[in-house]
């Protein structure tokens, strides 16, 4: 029967903190990586939102405008 070194043990017991390591450490930077992403549409989605209700308020002042023109109340 074959039996182990406690150097290979060792070697072995570090390669698999080694594995372990480097799986988490990449699944935290994945995940941070997709907060980002859903953060950074979530931003955007809030911009188009505003400039929409900004042009929407642009759009109703110049209707009120020309119906105070035409019907003779301009300010």
């Amino acid at each position: 029967m074959d039996q182990f070194s406690p150097l290979e043990i060792g070697l072995s017991a570090l390669g698999l903190y080694f594995i372990v390591f480097l799986g988490h450490t990449s699944s935290l930077y994945f995940f941070r990586w997709r907060e980002n992403i859903f953060k950074r549409r979530m931003i955007e989605e809030f911009i188009d939102n505003l400039q929409s209700k900004i042009q929407t308020e642009e759009d109703f002042n110049e209707i009120v405008k020309r119906f105070r023109k035409d019907f003779g109340n301009e300010q």
